[in-house]
């Protein structure tokens, strides 16, 4: 615990100084300057490699609109069948719920589940034809952020 405690420490640290990256600095036109080597609240950074857990894998999603409980919206009256369908399964309270997954990265990496939430989107009236149109907004952001996070990304 104290090694990852004096490696936070050191990250928060080292976060407080300056970066300058070198193709950063030639597509900015930034001259690295000896008064800036020397100054030790600079740090030099020649790569910076990124890494991804897999905490971003996620292959199996209920979505959930506007609206609490019974009232949220979900997939229920989404009338879209491409890139994934509306599949349904019975919930612990025995009502129907609403999903899209990934059959591929379901077999690649086991199924990966997840509810997420788009609050911002809602149906303008309680009309059917509202309620549908806010039924496919809502698959649309879904099948958007599942198609984002169904594979591992090379990190």
């Amino acid at each position: 615990m104290k090694l990852l405690f004096r490696v936070r420490v050191w990250w928060k640290l080292l976060l407080r100084r300056f970066f300058v990256v070198d193709s950063f600095c030639k597509r900015c036109g930034v001259a690295v300057r000896p008064k800036m080597i020397r100054d030790p609240s600079l740090l030099f950074v020649q790569r910076l490699p990124e890494t991804t857990e897999t905490t971003d894998l996620i292959n199996w999603v209920i979505a959930l609109g506007a609206g609490e409980g019974v009232a949220a919206l979900t997939l229920e009256k989404s009338t879209r069948t491409s890139p994934f369908t509306v599949q349904s399964i019975v919930g612990p309270d025995g009502n129907l719920q609403y999903y899209l997954s990934d059959a591929t990265s379901v077999a690649t990496y086991g199924q990966i589940e997840k509810i997420i939430s788009f609050k911002q989107i809602a149906p303008l009236s309680n009309s059917e034809t509202d309620i549908i149109n806010a039924a496919n907004a809502l698959f649309d952001a879904a099948a958007e952020w599942l198609t984002r996070h169904r594979f591992r990304c090379a990190g």
